[in-house]
């Protein structure tokens, strides 16, 4: 699977495999899935060695009789989940291990059965393998072309998706922005959703944090909107407000017919009042009521 990743980014096809693996366990019964899951979490631990997986420690973890136990192993080594075999410390009992190794290795990670939003396998690998922001940077985009260069490439923005959750808070917020109206063009709710919620778990200055709550506006504007909102935002993070104040009036003068946004006039008004000189703020004030007025928003 890393080596997939590596050679092909192929971040999709690596999901679907988990997703594979979360439909089998759909197939059976909650007391055969209450079964796996036990044998899966019956691991090494650090300075203890794996406990033996027979019928009896089975049963005593899931706190039911033992012939329940063994008859629902005997239905799972039956339909091929488990393979039996002589206990070597008593060979008057079996020990069951779960036949498929990836399989057992899934389980043992915990995944929501309910909603694999974000597979931690896939969070560890870019985390891990993308270490340096620089590194994170170029990686997004090589993303990013594929994403713009033409038909929606699910596989560069899965990759993007999982990158937005690399980094400090901000960058990972200003990623998630600029990631939401791909997936909202290609219909994704469940990528959006994903996005937005953890948008809002982000801890974000005031201007990131009335970003992250106007995503579902923000998601529906042409991309260029919000990066000069999300340029405005980091001026101002970084505490350059003369710069923070030329941008809020850059983008109020290209509002016009062409470029009319709702979410921006919001935007420039929440935000006025955080303009170092008054002038700036009287200059913003005036072009945007020249703005409203001229297309009727008396």
């Amino acid at each position: 699977m890393l080596y997939e990743l590596l050679t092909t980014d192929s971040t999709t096809a690596v999901r679907d495999q988990f997703l594979q693996l979360q439909d089998r366990m759909r197939d059976l019964s909650p007391q055969e899935r209450a079964v796996l899951e036990t044998i899966a979490t019956m691991r090494e631990t650090r300075g203890s060695p794996a406990p033996r997986k027979t019928p009896a420690n089975i049963a005593r973890r899931m706190r039911m009789s033992q012939q329940q136990t063994s008859s629902l192993l005997a239905r799972l080594t039956k339909s091929l989940y488990l393979t039996a075999a002589p206990n070597p410390d008593d060979k008057r009992s079996t020990r069951y291990t779960i036949r498929e190794g990836f399989f057992d290795l899934w389980l043992a990670m915990n995944l929501s059965r309910a909603s694999a939003r974000r597979i931690p396998f896939l969070s560890d690998f870019f985390a891990s393998y993308y270490q340096l922001e620089e590194e994170r940077r170029r990686k997004r985009e090589e993303y990013w072309e594929r994403l713009k260069a033409g038909e929606f490439n699910p596989d560069a923005a899965e990759s993007l998706s999982y990158l937005s959750n690399v980094g400090e808070p901000h960058l990972m917020a200003s990623e998630k922005l600029k990631l939401l109206p791909s997936f909202r063009r290609a219909g994704d709710e469940a990528g959006s959703l994903v996005l937005k919620e953890e948008l809002h778990q982000l801890t974000l200055d005031p201007t990131g944090h009335w970003l992250s709550h106007h995503a579902d506006n923000l998601a529906d504007n042409p991309l260029d909107d919000i990066a000069a909102m999300i340029d405005c935002w980091q001026t101002r993070r970084e505490g350059q407000l003369e710069a923070f104040a030329s941008r809020l009036r850059d983008m109020g003068e290209k509002l016009d017919y062409h470029g009319w946004s709702q979410v921006k006039i919001e935007f420039l008004r929440d935000h006025i009042e955080v303009a170092p000189l008054s002038r700036d703020r009287v200059e913003t004030r005036l072009h945007l009521a020249k703005v409203l007025r001229r297309y009727a928003r008396w």
